[in-house]
């Protein structure tokens, strides 16, 4: 057996199989209800998760309760169901704090969250909007018990709370598993990442995409910008660059630029261009209270203070 991952939000889908997000493009967190997946999405990609060869989905926590429905009506007539192994979410503040699992606070918390989930599955639950952390809501009314074939009690845990519990990682082949899980069915782009979480808006990262940020980019199903086609590709082709798209103009050397919620884009178009010697240098002016108008290595003056340079040469660009 394959098995494969479906995030949905803080949730995840894993199938014996492949994984998803319960959001479109700029996924978001289960407590908003905007960009959701809908019924008729969920029940494409149940049959693109099964084209592929997975039987089962993974979910890491209590979906939106448009997932249970279309999940119920995908399997209802179908000889050929889809399973899942439905998960419970632990709170990564607490897995890092001193407590450990057995810890009054932690242990009622994630108790009630498993009563909830099974509650959830068999349809007889009513979760408002916000009240579960790291959760779907509405609605549960589907017994999809009959599909359920695990569960999953927590998330990565993490070694420090093992730790503290007196638990140790076990190898996943001595502990005789079954199947595997491929991680994820789609992009995400409200994921976060150590690197820079500290210079963005945490509360705005599902609305454009952070390439420095490795785990969007795990999905089977890419998320790219624009509806039909992105704003820029970096082919070669200048026929999408025009007038309008110039920033600085000295005559014999034109700069352009474009974006998206992914890149910005820059072309430069230079009279006589000589890509073996020429260097080009452009200067980026990022935010308003900092940077420098001096560049001293190169002995280069700025009409205002710049926060980074990105040098072109011929073998690629380059961010400094």
């Amino acid at each position: 057996m394959a098995v494969k991952d479906i995030h949905t939000h803080n949730a995840f889908a894993e199938s014996v199989g492949a994984a998803r997000n319960q959001y479109k493009l700029n996924p978001l967190p289960a407590s908003v209800n905007q960009a959701k997946i809908d019924k008729e999405t969920y029940k494409r990609w149940f049959k693109y998760i099964q084209d592929m060869g997975a039987n089962t989905i993974r979910i890491y926590t209590v979906q939106q309760d448009v997932f249970y429905n279309a999940f119920y009506e995908y399997n209802k007539d179908n000889d050929n169901p889809l399973y899942l192994i439905h998960g419970v979410w632990v709170n990564d503040y607490t897995q890092n704090s001193h407590r450990d699992a057995l810890d009054k606070g932690f242990k009622e918390r994630f108790l009630s969250d498993c009563r909830t989930m099974l509650d959830v599955i068999h349809g007889n639950k009513k979760i408002g909007l916000g009240r579960m952390a790291s959760a779907g809501s509405g609605f549960y009314l589907h017994d999809v018990s009959q599909w359920i074939i695990g569960y999953i009690l927590g998330v990565e845990w993490e070694d420090v709370t093992v730790a503290y519990t007196n638990e140790q990682y076990k190898d996943i082949k001595g502990a005789g598993c079954s199947g595997c899980c491929v991680f994820s069915w789609q992009d995400e782009w409200f994921k976060r990442t150590w690197n820079t979480m500290y210079a963005v808006n945490l509360k705005r990262t599902p609305y454009w995409s952070d390439y420095q940020t490795n785990e969007q980019y795990f999905g089977l199903i890419s998320f790219d910008p624009g509806s039909e086609q992105s704003v820029c590709y970096v082919d070669g082709d200048a026929s999408e660059w025009t007038d309008d798209d110039i920033v600085a103009d000295r005559g014999d050397m034109k700069l352009s630029m474009k974006y998206d919620e992914k890149f910005v884009y820059f072309m430069v178009k230079k009279d006589g261009l000589n890509i073996d010697k020429d260097k080009i240098y452009i200067p980026l002016d990022i935010t308003p209270k900092s940077g420098s108008s001096y560049y001293e290595e190169k002995n280069m003056l700025f009409d205002r203070a710049v926060d980074f340079r990105q040098h072109r040469t011929i073998y690629g660009a380059r961010l400094a």
